[in-house]
Protein backbone atom coordinates (compact mmCIF):
# COMPACT_ATOMS: atom_id res chain seq x y z
CA UNK A 1 0.00 0.00 0.00
CA UNK A 2 1.48 2.88 -0.92
CA UNK A 3 2.28 6.27 1.82
CA UNK A 4 -1.09 8.62 0.29
CA UNK A 5 -3.14 5.27 0.43
CA UNK A 6 -2.26 4.72 3.86
CA UNK A 7 -2.37 8.31 5.08
CA UNK A 8 -6.24 8.35 3.48
CA UNK A 9 -7.10 5.13 5.48
CA UNK A 10 -5.50 6.70 8.40
CA UNK A 11 -7.60 9.91 7.96
CA UNK A 12 -10.85 8.20 7.69
CA UNK A 13 -10.19 5.60 10.25
CA UNK A 14 -9.67 9.11 12.66
CA UNK A 15 -12.49 10.84 11.05
CA UNK A 16 -15.19 7.72 11.42
CA UNK A 17 -13.90 7.48 15.29
CA UNK A 18 -14.68 11.34 16.05
CA UNK A 19 -17.72 11.30 14.32
CA UNK A 20 -18.40 8.13 16.93
CA UNK A 21 -17.68 10.39 19.85
CA UNK A 22 -19.35 13.09 18.36
CA UNK A 23 -22.44 11.07 18.96
CA UNK A 24 -24.41 12.68 22.56
CA UNK A 25 -24.65 9.93 25.18
CA UNK A 26 -28.07 10.07 26.37
CA UNK A 27 -28.20 8.94 30.27
CA UNK A 28 -31.29 8.03 31.62
CA UNK A 29 -32.32 7.94 35.44
CA UNK A 30 -34.30 4.70 36.51
CA UNK A 31 -37.23 7.02 37.48
CA UNK A 32 -40.22 4.96 36.76
CA UNK A 33 -43.73 5.97 37.25
CA UNK A 34 -45.18 8.20 39.90
CA UNK A 35 -48.76 7.20 39.53
CA UNK A 36 -50.62 3.99 38.46
CA UNK A 37 -49.76 2.29 35.04
CA UNK A 38 -52.73 2.40 32.84
CA UNK A 39 -51.82 0.98 29.47
CA UNK A 40 -48.69 -1.66 28.31
CA UNK A 41 -47.72 -2.75 25.31
CA UNK A 42 -44.95 -4.70 23.45
CA UNK A 43 -43.43 -3.49 19.87
CA UNK A 44 -43.71 -6.16 17.37
CA UNK A 45 -40.04 -7.44 17.76
CA UNK A 46 -40.95 -7.69 21.61
CA UNK A 47 -37.49 -5.87 22.32
CA UNK A 48 -39.12 -2.91 23.84
CA UNK A 49 -42.11 -2.20 25.95
CA UNK A 50 -44.09 0.89 26.12
CA UNK A 51 -45.80 1.78 30.07
CA UNK A 52 -48.36 4.85 29.89
CA UNK A 53 -49.48 5.87 33.52
CA UNK A 54 -51.90 8.59 35.62
CA UNK A 55 -48.91 10.32 35.48
CA UNK A 56 -49.03 11.46 32.44
CA UNK A 57 -45.77 10.14 30.96
CA UNK A 58 -45.26 7.23 28.74
CA UNK A 59 -42.02 5.71 29.66
CA UNK A 60 -40.08 3.10 27.03
CA UNK A 61 -38.20 0.00 28.50
CA UNK A 62 -35.84 -2.13 27.04
CA UNK A 63 -37.52 -5.73 27.45
CA UNK A 64 -34.84 -7.93 27.49
CA UNK A 65 -33.40 -6.48 31.18
CA UNK A 66 -36.05 -4.07 32.28
CA UNK A 67 -34.11 -0.64 31.50
CA UNK A 68 -35.44 2.23 31.51
CA UNK A 69 -34.63 4.06 27.90
CA UNK A 70 -36.59 7.49 27.96
CA UNK A 71 -40.08 9.09 28.90
CA UNK A 72 -42.32 10.98 26.70
CA UNK A 73 -43.62 13.77 28.02
CA UNK A 74 -46.78 15.99 26.57
CA UNK A 75 -50.13 14.75 27.07
CA UNK A 76 -52.87 16.65 29.06
CA UNK A 77 -53.80 13.77 30.96
CA UNK A 78 -53.12 10.20 31.99
CA UNK A 79 -52.77 7.47 29.19
CA UNK A 80 -55.79 5.25 28.71
CA UNK A 81 -53.84 2.87 25.60
CA UNK A 82 -50.92 2.64 23.99
CA UNK A 83 -49.69 1.04 20.82
CA UNK A 84 -46.67 0.47 18.65
CA UNK A 85 -46.69 1.09 15.07
CA UNK A 86 -45.39 -2.72 13.49
CA UNK A 87 -41.99 -0.93 12.71
CA UNK A 88 -41.44 0.28 16.09
CA UNK A 89 -41.11 3.60 15.03
CA UNK A 90 -43.88 5.62 16.37
CA UNK A 91 -46.20 4.99 19.43
CA UNK A 92 -49.90 6.01 19.73
CA UNK A 93 -51.36 6.81 22.79
CA UNK A 94 -54.64 7.61 23.58
CA UNK A 95 -55.00 10.07 26.96
CA UNK A 96 -58.37 10.33 29.24
CA UNK A 97 -59.10 13.27 27.77
CA UNK A 98 -59.78 12.27 24.62
CA UNK A 99 -56.82 13.25 22.32
CA UNK A 100 -54.88 10.34 20.42
CA UNK A 101 -50.81 11.76 20.07
CA UNK A 102 -48.25 9.66 17.67
CA UNK A 103 -44.56 9.67 19.34
CA UNK A 104 -41.49 9.45 17.70
CA UNK A 105 -39.39 6.15 19.57
CA UNK A 106 -35.74 7.03 18.76
CA UNK A 107 -36.13 10.62 19.93
CA UNK A 108 -39.20 11.01 22.53
CA UNK A 109 -40.92 13.78 20.66
CA UNK A 110 -44.35 14.20 19.83
CA UNK A 111 -44.77 13.81 16.10
CA UNK A 112 -48.51 14.99 15.98
CA UNK A 113 -52.10 15.18 17.85
CA UNK A 114 -55.70 15.43 17.54
CA UNK A 115 -58.84 15.78 19.22
CA UNK A 116 -62.45 16.67 18.58
CA UNK A 117 -63.80 19.57 19.07
CA UNK A 118 -67.15 18.64 19.88
CA UNK A 119 -66.45 14.86 21.19
CA UNK A 120 -63.47 12.81 22.51
CA UNK A 121 -62.12 10.08 21.55
CA UNK A 122 -62.70 6.43 23.48
CA UNK A 123 -59.98 4.95 21.41
CA UNK A 124 -57.69 5.08 18.85
CA UNK A 125 -55.48 2.40 16.48
CA UNK A 126 -52.87 2.00 14.26
CA UNK A 127 -53.35 0.33 10.62
CA UNK A 128 -50.99 -2.07 9.31
CA UNK A 129 -48.88 0.00 7.97
CA UNK A 130 -48.67 2.84 10.07
CA UNK A 131 -50.00 5.33 7.83
CA UNK A 132 -53.27 5.98 9.61
CA UNK A 133 -55.24 5.87 12.85
CA UNK A 134 -58.74 4.20 13.02
CA UNK A 135 -60.97 6.15 16.15
CA UNK A 136 -63.89 5.62 17.96
CA UNK A 137 -65.58 8.58 19.96
CA UNK A 138 -68.88 9.06 22.37
CA UNK A 139 -71.16 10.38 19.49
CA UNK A 140 -69.52 11.11 16.11
CA UNK A 141 -68.88 7.58 15.20
CA UNK A 142 -65.72 5.75 13.91
CA UNK A 143 -63.33 7.06 11.67
CA UNK A 144 -60.02 6.61 10.21
CA UNK A 145 -57.20 9.43 9.62
CA UNK A 146 -53.97 10.26 8.17
CA UNK A 147 -51.09 9.88 11.14
CA UNK A 148 -49.18 12.30 9.68
CA UNK A 149 -51.30 15.07 8.65
CA UNK A 150 -54.84 14.29 11.10
CA UNK A 151 -56.81 14.94 7.89
CA UNK A 152 -60.00 12.50 8.43
CA UNK A 153 -59.74 10.14 5.42
CA UNK A 154 -63.05 7.68 5.65
CA UNK A 155 -66.18 7.50 8.23
CA UNK A 156 -67.91 4.12 9.40
CA UNK A 157 -71.47 3.79 8.82
CA UNK A 158 -73.10 1.55 11.10
CA UNK A 159 -76.42 0.01 10.00
CA UNK A 160 -79.16 1.26 12.82
CA UNK A 161 -81.29 -2.29 12.82
CA UNK A 162 -80.52 -3.98 15.46
CA UNK A 163 -78.67 -1.38 17.34
CA UNK A 164 -81.19 0.11 19.91
CA UNK A 165 -78.62 2.58 20.32
CA UNK A 166 -79.17 4.25 17.11
CA UNK A 167 -82.57 4.95 17.57
CA UNK A 168 -82.09 8.00 19.98
CA UNK A 169 -78.30 8.75 18.39
CA UNK A 170 -77.02 8.93 15.48
CA UNK A 171 -73.93 6.29 16.10
CA UNK A 172 -73.55 4.23 18.96
CA UNK A 173 -70.30 5.05 21.17
CA UNK A 174 -67.35 2.88 20.26
CA UNK A 175 -65.28 1.55 23.65
CA UNK A 176 -62.72 -0.36 21.18
CA UNK A 177 -61.54 -0.12 17.31
CA UNK A 178 -58.94 -1.81 15.10
CA UNK A 179 -57.90 -2.77 11.79
CA UNK A 180 -57.60 -6.42 11.24
CA UNK A 181 -54.13 -7.86 10.63
CA UNK A 182 -54.45 -7.66 6.94
CA UNK A 183 -56.37 -4.07 7.03
CA UNK A 184 -58.73 -6.01 4.93
CA UNK A 185 -61.61 -5.27 7.53
CA UNK A 186 -62.13 -2.43 11.37
CA UNK A 187 -63.82 -3.96 14.13
CA UNK A 188 -65.62 -1.71 16.73
CA UNK A 189 -66.88 -2.85 20.41
CA UNK A 190 -69.79 -0.15 20.83
CA UNK A 191 -73.30 0.37 23.09
CA UNK A 192 -75.70 -2.43 23.31
CA UNK A 193 -73.14 -4.88 23.74
CA UNK A 194 -72.40 -4.99 20.22
CA UNK A 195 -69.39 -5.73 18.13
CA UNK A 196 -69.63 -4.08 14.51
CA UNK A 197 -67.31 -5.55 11.39
CA UNK A 198 -67.03 -2.95 8.78
CA UNK A 199 -65.22 -3.00 5.44
CA UNK A 200 -61.93 -0.88 6.05
CA UNK A 201 -62.12 0.37 2.36
CA UNK A 202 -65.61 1.21 1.98
CA UNK A 203 -66.81 2.05 5.61
CA UNK A 204 -70.10 0.20 5.31
CA UNK A 205 -70.57 -2.47 8.15
CA UNK A 206 -70.50 -6.07 7.06
CA UNK A 207 -71.86 -8.02 9.79
CA UNK A 208 -73.09 -6.86 14.02
CA UNK A 209 -72.32 -9.66 16.80
CA UNK A 210 -74.12 -9.23 19.93
CA UNK A 211 -73.59 -11.50 22.75
CA UNK A 212 -77.15 -11.05 24.49
CA UNK A 213 -80.69 -9.67 23.15
CA UNK A 214 -80.57 -6.79 25.28
CA UNK A 215 -81.23 -3.03 25.20
CA UNK A 216 -78.55 -1.12 27.03
CA UNK A 217 -76.93 2.04 25.49
CA UNK A 218 -74.71 2.46 28.06
CA UNK A 219 -73.32 -1.22 27.73
CA UNK A 220 -69.98 -0.94 25.75
CA UNK A 221 -68.86 -3.79 24.78
CA UNK A 222 -65.13 -4.00 23.84
CA UNK A 223 -64.33 -6.30 20.40
CA UNK A 224 -61.36 -7.89 18.56
CA UNK A 225 -60.50 -9.80 15.89
CA UNK A 226 -58.39 -13.27 15.16
CA UNK A 227 -54.89 -12.83 13.40
CA UNK A 228 -56.26 -15.07 10.47
CA UNK A 229 -59.99 -12.84 10.39
CA UNK A 230 -61.47 -16.24 11.26
CA UNK A 231 -63.58 -15.33 14.40
CA UNK A 232 -64.20 -11.96 16.37
CA UNK A 233 -64.68 -11.83 19.90
CA UNK A 234 -66.86 -9.87 21.91
CA UNK A 235 -65.82 -8.64 25.90
CA UNK A 236 -69.27 -8.01 27.76
CA UNK A 237 -71.07 -9.03 30.91
CA UNK A 238 -69.10 -12.00 32.27
CA UNK A 239 -67.55 -13.07 29.65
CA UNK A 240 -66.10 -12.91 26.47
CA UNK A 241 -67.78 -14.41 23.42
CA UNK A 242 -66.13 -15.80 20.22
CA UNK A 243 -67.91 -15.62 16.83
CA UNK A 244 -67.26 -17.24 13.10
CA UNK A 245 -66.61 -14.25 11.58
CA UNK A 246 -69.08 -15.43 8.42
CA UNK A 247 -71.72 -17.31 10.10
CA UNK A 248 -71.70 -15.33 13.44
CA UNK A 249 -72.28 -18.58 15.00
CA UNK A 250 -70.89 -18.52 19.07
CA UNK A 251 -68.16 -21.17 18.76
CA UNK A 252 -66.70 -20.74 21.99
CA UNK A 253 -66.99 -18.55 25.57
CA UNK A 254 -64.15 -17.70 28.05
CA UNK A 255 -64.79 -17.57 31.47
CA UNK A 256 -63.26 -16.09 34.33
CA UNK A 257 -64.00 -14.44 38.05
CA UNK A 258 -67.49 -13.27 36.25
CA UNK A 259 -66.70 -10.24 35.96
CA UNK A 260 -66.99 -7.83 33.00
CA UNK A 261 -63.85 -8.09 31.02
CA UNK A 262 -61.74 -5.50 29.80
CA UNK A 263 -58.89 -4.68 27.89
CA UNK A 264 -59.65 -7.55 25.45
CA UNK A 265 -56.61 -8.55 23.39
CA UNK A 266 -55.89 -11.36 21.00
CA UNK A 267 -52.14 -12.67 21.49
CA UNK A 268 -50.28 -11.92 18.04
CA UNK A 269 -49.49 -15.55 16.93
CA UNK A 270 -53.41 -16.33 17.47
CA UNK A 271 -52.68 -18.46 20.77
CA UNK A 272 -54.14 -16.72 22.93
CA UNK A 273 -56.94 -14.54 24.29
CA UNK A 274 -56.02 -11.88 27.46
CA UNK A 275 -58.58 -9.71 29.41
CA UNK A 276 -58.87 -8.29 33.20
CA UNK A 277 -61.58 -9.04 35.31
CA UNK A 278 -61.59 -7.62 38.99
CA UNK A 279 -58.01 -6.11 38.25
CA UNK A 280 -56.73 -9.44 37.57
CA UNK A 281 -55.14 -10.41 34.21
CA UNK A 282 -56.26 -13.48 32.59
CA UNK A 283 -55.31 -15.23 29.74
CA UNK A 284 -56.64 -18.55 28.06
CA UNK A 285 -56.13 -20.55 25.43
CA UNK A 286 -57.98 -19.57 22.21
CA UNK A 287 -58.66 -23.26 21.07
CA UNK A 288 -60.06 -24.57 24.32
CA UNK A 289 -61.25 -22.00 26.20
CA UNK A 290 -59.22 -23.11 28.98
CA UNK A 291 -57.78 -20.26 31.58
CA UNK A 292 -54.01 -20.75 31.98
CA UNK A 293 -52.90 -17.89 33.86
CA UNK A 294 -53.74 -14.89 36.29
CA UNK A 295 -51.58 -12.45 37.22
CA UNK A 296 -52.09 -9.53 39.93
CA UNK A 297 -54.45 -9.26 43.06
CA UNK A 298 -57.25 -7.02 43.37
CA UNK A 299 -56.50 -5.87 47.23
CA UNK A 300 -52.66 -6.21 47.29
CA UNK A 301 -51.91 -5.45 43.65
CA UNK A 302 -54.97 -4.40 40.77
CA UNK A 303 -54.02 -4.60 37.70
CA UNK A 304 -55.02 -2.30 35.14
CA UNK A 305 -53.11 -2.99 32.18
CA UNK A 306 -51.88 -6.39 30.28
CA UNK A 307 -50.35 -7.02 26.94
CA UNK A 308 -48.84 -10.37 25.48
CA UNK A 309 -45.79 -10.38 24.24
CA UNK A 310 -45.13 -11.42 20.78
CA UNK A 311 -44.16 -14.94 21.15
CA UNK A 312 -46.73 -15.28 23.76
CA UNK A 313 -43.99 -16.48 26.33
CA UNK A 314 -44.77 -13.56 28.63
CA UNK A 315 -47.60 -11.72 29.25
CA UNK A 316 -47.32 -7.57 31.14
CA UNK A 317 -49.23 -6.24 33.48
CA UNK A 318 -49.46 -2.51 34.66
CA UNK A 319 -51.18 -1.75 38.17
CA UNK A 320 -52.28 0.86 40.60
CA UNK A 321 -48.98 0.18 42.57
CA UNK A 322 -46.89 2.05 40.08
CA UNK A 323 -44.92 -0.57 38.63
CA UNK A 324 -45.10 -3.14 35.62
CA UNK A 325 -44.37 -6.96 36.51
CA UNK A 326 -43.62 -9.30 33.14
CA UNK A 327 -45.03 -12.75 33.70
CA UNK A 328 -44.04 -16.13 32.22
CA UNK A 329 -47.46 -17.68 30.77
CA UNK A 330 -46.42 -21.24 30.59
CA UNK A 331 -45.03 -21.14 35.07
CA UNK A 332 -47.55 -18.16 35.99
CA UNK A 333 -44.18 -17.06 37.68
CA UNK A 334 -43.20 -13.40 37.48
CA UNK A 335 -39.90 -13.06 35.69
CA UNK A 336 -39.32 -9.29 36.61
CA UNK A 337 -40.49 -5.98 37.47
CA UNK A 338 -40.08 -2.47 35.46
CA UNK A 339 -39.73 0.10 38.14
CA UNK A 340 -37.31 3.37 39.34
CA UNK A 341 -36.46 5.40 42.13
CA UNK A 342 -39.91 6.46 42.10
CA UNK A 343 -41.54 3.51 43.27
CA UNK A 344 -39.58 4.39 46.92
CA UNK A 345 -41.20 7.67 47.29
CA UNK A 346 -43.95 7.05 49.88
CA UNK A 347 -47.29 6.51 48.72
CA UNK A 348 -48.96 9.17 50.90
CA UNK A 349 -46.65 11.84 49.30
CA UNK A 350 -47.78 10.88 45.90
CA UNK A 351 -51.69 10.72 46.46
CA UNK A 352 -51.72 14.06 48.61
CA UNK A 353 -53.25 16.97 46.40
CA UNK A 354 -50.49 18.93 46.99
CA UNK A 355 -47.22 17.24 47.76
CA UNK A 356 -47.79 14.02 44.19
CA UNK A 357 -45.40 16.44 42.35
CA UNK A 358 -42.36 15.90 44.82
CA UNK A 359 -41.57 12.83 42.98
CA UNK A 360 -41.61 14.81 39.55
CA UNK A 361 -39.59 18.25 40.68
CA UNK A 362 -36.94 16.16 43.22
CA UNK A 363 -33.52 16.13 41.60
CA UNK A 364 -31.62 12.85 40.60
CA UNK A 365 -27.57 13.31 39.73
CA UNK A 366 -25.20 10.88 38.30
CA UNK A 367 -22.04 10.52 39.95
CA UNK A 368 -19.26 11.30 37.25
CA UNK A 369 -18.41 7.38 37.49
CA UNK A 370 -22.14 6.68 36.84
CA UNK A 371 -21.68 4.43 40.08
CA UNK A 372 -24.21 6.84 42.13
CA UNK A 373 -27.32 8.57 41.81
CA UNK A 374 -27.94 11.55 44.72
CA UNK A 375 -31.45 11.76 45.01
CA UNK A 376 -33.11 14.60 46.84
CA UNK A 377 -36.10 14.31 48.75
CA UNK A 378 -39.17 17.44 49.49
CA UNK A 379 -39.47 18.36 53.07
CA UNK A 380 -36.17 16.57 53.72
CA UNK A 381 -33.41 18.19 54.50
CA UNK A 382 -30.96 15.02 54.10
CA UNK A 383 -29.76 14.13 50.59
CA UNK A 384 -29.48 10.68 50.00
CA UNK A 385 -26.62 8.53 47.64
CA UNK A 386 -28.06 5.53 46.11
CA UNK A 387 -25.79 3.16 44.68
CA UNK A 388 -26.61 2.72 41.12
CA UNK A 389 -25.52 -0.96 40.16
CA UNK A 390 -26.61 -2.55 43.68
CA UNK A 391 -29.73 -0.61 44.92
CA UNK A 392 -27.69 -0.08 48.30
CA UNK A 393 -28.66 2.98 50.11
CA UNK A 394 -25.89 5.47 52.33
CA UNK A 395 -26.57 8.60 54.09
Amino acid sequence: MSVRLRFIFLLFCISGFLNVMAQPVETVVQAGHYAAVTSVCYSTDGKLIATGSEDKTIILWRSSDGRQIRSFRGSASGISHLEFNRQATAILSLSKDGTWITWDVATGKLKNRLKPDVDRFTFASFSPDGSQIVTGTRKSGISVWNAETSTKILDFKPVPKDLYGDKGFEYPEAGTVSFSNDGQFVVAGTGDNTAILFDAKTGQEIRKYKKTNSTCTSCIAEAAITLDNKYVLLARSDSIRMFDRLTGTVIREFYGQGGSPENLQVSPDNRYVSAIEYGVAEVWDLKTGKLIIKAGDYSQNKVLAAAINPDSRQIITGSEKRISEIWNTGSGKKAMTLMGYLNQVDERILTHSYMYWAALVNEAKLSPDGKYIAVGRTCNRRTRRKSYRMGSRNR
